[in-house]
């Protein structure tokens, strides 16, 4: 298959590419800068948040693509609300409204966020759950999202929308594990700066990655108009708190583990997937083992020195 993938250098973009390639596929990436070290068939360096790609697109007559372009930074986005605002809804708005001038019919799979959801009512979550963003990320996701459907509804494109819960993978440098991973080896002791209590479904990146692309793939052989949304996770909850011990055990060979004691905003307490539909549509994608993941992303981080 022929693929354009935005936002290629990113840590859900660069995944993605990365499993693509080893299936030997033709990949065309577009991010906002130059030179991604990957030996993908084609490159290209666009603002989509102010440059349409229906060239490229025309030129390219991709089988599928796959937009992980944008924020994802809800601590930021409450910092810079305009900001997130152009990156997510500007940018994907770009990607449909070029492949609707390019008069292409490709497969077309955004990454969304469990963000969407807010704190739910009851767990687990389910695709049809209420929608309640506590942040501005959230809530551009969910424009995002409604995007998806306009599209879809009115100019018969096909569309996955994924929601993404919590990943993880050595190529981060931020959010939770990452920071988690350096208050360890630069203070050794951790403080989180909520309860620690907090439920979290947690997904190595890899493991999102190849469900995204199988569904990807299952979706393309439907040739079926209309926007679908499927939750991407493992369909298991751990406390915040426990993820931080098993890093703390790993490095420090005990149990340093603090808590602010409080909630933090835009982020939910309990979050986790009902992934019964990822499982239906993908019946032979399985998630690897948490703990034994966790660690070897810890190892490559330290180099071994631990």
């Amino acid at each position: 298959m022929r693929w354009v993938v935005t936002g290629h250098k990113g840590f859900i973009g660069s995944a993605i590419c990365d499993e693509l390639c080893r299936d030997g596929h033709e990949v065309f990436g577009i991010s906002r800068s130059p030179s991604s070290g990957r030996s993908l068939t084609a490159e290209a360096v666009r603002d989509l948040a102010a440059e349409s790609i229906a060239d490229l697109l025309r030129d390219w007559s991709p089988d599928a693509i796959l937009h992980a372009a944008g924020p994802a930074d809800v601590r930021g986005s409450f910092q810079d609300a305009d900001k997130d605002f152009r990156a997510s809804l500007l940018t994907w708005r770009n990607v449909l409204e070029s492949t609707k001038s390019a008069g292409i019919k490709p497969v077309i799979g955004l990454t969304s966020s469990a963000a969407v959801y807010g704190q739910p009512k009851a767990l687990p979550i389910s695709e049809d759950a209420p929608r309640h963003p506590l942040s501005p990320y959230g809530f551009h996701k969910q424009c995002c999202e409604i995007f998806a459907v306009q599209y879809a509804e009115l100019h018969g494109m096909e569309i996955e929308i994924y929601r993404i819960f919590s990943v993880f993978g050595p190529a981060m440098r931020r959010l939770l594990v990452w920071e988690v991973y350096q208050q360890a080896m630069q203070n050794r002791s951790i403080h989180l700066a909520g309860t620690g209590r907090e439920l979290r479904d947690y997904l190595l990146i890899d493991d999102a990655a190849r469900a995204m692309l199988q569904l990807m793939s299952t979706r393309r052989a439907e040739r079926r108009a209309g926007a679908r949304a499927v939750n991407i996770a493992r369909g298991e909850s751990r406390t915040v708190g426990s993820i931080a011990s098993m890093i703390s055990r790993q490095l420090l060979d005990s149990d340093t583990v603090s808590a602010a004691g409080q909630n933090v905003e835009g982020n939910p307490t309990d979050w986790c997937a009902d992934t019964k539909l990822l499982r239906e549509l993908a019946p032979d994608w399985k998630a690897g083992d948490f703990e034994a993941q966790l660690r070897a992303c810890v190892m490559e981080w330290a180099g071994g020195n631990f």
